[in-house]
C-alpha cells in the first residue's frame, strides 16, 4: 500500500516539475519575443525618421513652395511624434526636447508660403534637419540598447 502512495506522490511531483519547466520556458520565450518586437519597432521608427528627413530636405530645397507637400510634411511630423509617445517606444524615455527640436527643425522656418525660399543643400536649415534627425535616432538607439538588448 505504501508503494502505491509513494508512486502517486512521485508522479505528481514529476508532473509538477514538467509543468513548472514548461511555464518558465514559455515565459522566457514570450519575453524574448516582446523584446524582439520592441527592437523591430525602434528600427522601423528610425527608418521612418530618415524618410521624414528626406522629405523635409526635398521640400526645403525645392524651387517653389508646395502647399500639399507642406501639409503632408506637418502631418508626418505629428504622426511620428505621436508614434514615439506610444508604447512600447515610451519605454525609451525620449526627452520631449528632442521631439520639439525635430518638429521645429522641419516646420518652424521656411514652411509658410509667405517666407519660403529655396534652400541650398548645405544651408543651415538643411544641416539642422540632418543634425536633429541624427541626434533623435541616436537617442532612440541608445534607449533601445539600454532597455532591450
Amino acid at each position: 500500500m505504501s508503494e502505491v502512495c509513494s508512486d502517486g506522490w512521485t508522479n505528481a511531483v514529476s508532473w509538477g516539475l514538467i509543468f513548472l519547466g514548461w511555464f518558465v520556458v514559455h515565459k522566457t520565450t514570450l519575453r524574448q519575443e516582446r523584446r524582439k518586437e520592441k527592437r523591430e519597432a525602434t528600427h522601423k521608427v528610425c527608418i521612418e525618421l530618415r524618410e521624414l528627413e528626406r522629405l523635409a530636405i526635398n521640400f526645403h530645397v525645392a524651387q517653389e513652395h508646395d502647399s500639399r507637400n507642406a501639409t503632408d510634411l506637418r502631418q508626418s511630423v505629428v504622426r511620428l511624434i505621436r508614434q514615439l509617445q506610444r508604447a512600447p517606444l515610451t519605454e525609451l524615455e525620449i526627452p520631449n526636447r528632442s521631439l520639439i527640436l525635430l518638429r521645429q527643425s522641419i516646420t518652424r522656418n521656411n514652411a509658410d508660403p509667405s517666407d519660403f525660399s529655396a534652400q541650398a543643400p548645405d544651408s543651415d536649415l538643411v544641416r539642422n534637419i540632418r543634425d536633429v534627425t541624427s541626434d533623435l535616432i541616436e537617442v532612440i538607439e541608445d534607449g533601445r540598447e539600454r532597455k532591450w538588448e
